[in-house]
């Protein structure tokens, strides 16, 4: 995975951790246990401290940027895949959809839901337990998700990816290349070469031209 240092800071992530070895971390982020990042997603933390709380998850081609105010995603929150965080907060169990943009200084809730393709604007709050929606997102109604404090809104797949063993042919943990084999050359078999046509008898010169 890579990890860059900005400015004497780099990313302290927790050894129970999970980051896919194309996900990259810059500067001050801080990645507690049981965090997965997926993918492709870039987390770059040059102007504050980017935290993500334990059990979070941020899915593939996700970016998170901070500017001085800092970002926190909160514990087992969930950001869907190609999804934009700018400098917010994202509370407690809170899942933030597809291809949503969250935008700076705005605040997710504990428990709410910012629909796919949704736009929380620059300050905007975002009620705890509720569904937004649009662009700009507006609260539609409360969130249906169970009132349990212990639950979460990981997908069972995603906790247990980080412990799952991968076959041969597959990527490793700790290095991408380790485990992958070169594609198998077959040789064709040998066939004797086919006879040439006879050549014709006129040249291509004296051929007929329609036009």
């Amino acid at each position: 995975m890579p990890l860059y240092s900005f400015e004497g800071k780099r990313p302290t992530v927790h050894p129970d951790a999970w980051i896919a070895p194309t996900a990259t971390l810059v500067g001050d982020v801080v990645v507690e246990a049981g965090v997965s990042i997926w993918y492709g997603a870039v987390i770059r933390a040059d102007l504050g401290t980017i935290t993500i709380r334990a059990g979070a998850n941020i899915q593939d081609n996700t970016v998170i940027h901070v500017g001085h105010n800092g970002c926190e995603i909160g514990p087992n929150a969930t950001v869907g895949h190609q999804c934009l965080v700018h400098d917010c907060t994202i509370g407690e169990q809170a899942l933030v959809g597809n291809g949503a943009i969250v935008l700076d200084g705005a605040v997710v809730g504990k428990r709410s839901l910012v629909a796919a393709g949704s736009t929380v604007t620059p300050g905007a709050v975002i009620p705890p337990e509720s569904v937004a929606m649009g662009s700009p997102a507006r609260r539609s109604s409360r969130s249906t998700a169970p009132q349990d404090s212990s639950s979460t809104t990981t997908p069972p797949s995603t906790t247990r990816w980080p412990n799952a063993t991968p076959h041969p042919s597959n990527w490793s943990r700790t290095d991408p290349r380790r485990d992958l084999r070169p594609p198998v050359r077959r040789r064709l078999p040998l066939t004797a070469p086919r006879p040439l046509p006879h050549p014709s008898s006129q040249r291509l010169d004296d051929q007929p031209i329609s036009i």
